[in-house]
């Protein structure tokens, strides 16, 4: 049975050992299998920082005490212009693939976002992760244009699509 928690500080170290595995397993993540390269101690400050803070999250999709999967909302500023938006992003195990976890982390995120009364969510993906884009269109994601060449995998430049959800109408 996969659960949904919010990531505790005490945790950072399974989560950057997450973002190697999830980093070697797929080429459509900002990082490969060297993960996102910094020391437990920054991710445990970054984390204590979410938790604390009034609008942005982290979760974690647990089986068990294994995380296979993990979102982030970002919401980057409490500059009063610009703190009624956020970004986010959802990594999964390819083991776990299509079996409704980036769905489940998806709607946690969106239910956050209600919360604390978001007006709309960004996220960038690959141009060719069809599987993504699905997902993020099942729950009303649009696509509002390309970053040509943003990543670069064996030397290949690889388009990234800009997406939102408007959450208000």
């Amino acid at each position: 049975m996969i659960r949904i928690c919010e990531a505790h500080e005490s945790q950072s170290k399974e989560i950057l050992e997450f973002t190697k595995i999830v980093g070697r397993e797929s080429d459509n993540l900002t990082y490969g299998e060297e993960g996102i390269e910094v020391p437990v101690e920054a991710e445990e400050r970054y984390l204590k920082a979410v938790r604390e803070s009034k609008t942005s999250a982290f979760f974690l999709a647990m089986d068990e005490d294994r995380i296979v999967g993990m979102a982030n909302f970002d919401v980057p500023t409490s500059r009063k212009r610009l703190k009624h938006s956020a970004t986010i992003g959802i990594s999964v195990r390819r083991s776990y693939w299509g079996k409704g976890i980036g769905s489940l982390l998806m709607e946690k995120m969106i239910e956050h976002g209600k919360q604390i009364n978001t007006k709309v969510i960004y996220l960038e993906v690959r141009s060719d992760n069809d599987r993504a884009i699905a997902l993020y269109k099942k729950y009303g994601f649009v696509k509002t244009g390309v970053r040509h060449g943003l990543m670069r995998i064996e030397g290949r430049p690889v388009d990234v699509d800009m997406m939102e959800l408007m959450m208000e109408e």
